[in-house]
């Protein structure tokens, strides 16, 4: 997509006779009171409103994706949570029974699935 002017849609908009139009009656009056003003902020309408559109669209799908990329995120954060209480819980077993030292480390290893050389 175009990169938007939005400096001179908001200058049309802040320009433009404030709202709302009466749609049964915008021809009219745009005719008969209207201002240049008005009538560039309807000619460039029919640009503007669907670039806005698109760029709403592109901005919704963004924040989508970063929405999956936060929960993504979250869900290793949780499992490096786990890990960490895991070895956690082994460091204490080691602490406290400091005699058996390899024998904990191959259990630990064991759990972990990996063989320690043995």
């Amino acid at each position: 997509m175009s990169e938007l002017d939005l400096d001179t849609i908001r200058a049309r908009c802040e320009a433009a006779t404030p709202g709302p139009w009466d749609p049964a009656e915008a021809l009219a009056a745009l005719f008969a009171r209207g201002t240049l003003e008005d009538a560039a902020f309807v000619a460039h309408a029919r640009e503007d409103v669907p670039a806005l559109l698109a760029r709403v669209d592109e901005l919704e799908a963004t924040v989508a994706q970063a929405g999956a990329a936060i929960a993504g995120i979250g869900r290793e954060r949780d499992a490096l949570r786990a890990a960490v209480e895991k070895a956690h819980g082994y460091l204490e077993v080691w602490a406290n029974s400091p005699d058996d030292l390899r024998g904990n480390i191959a259990r630990a290893l064991a759990v972990l699935g990996k063989d320690g050389g043995q």
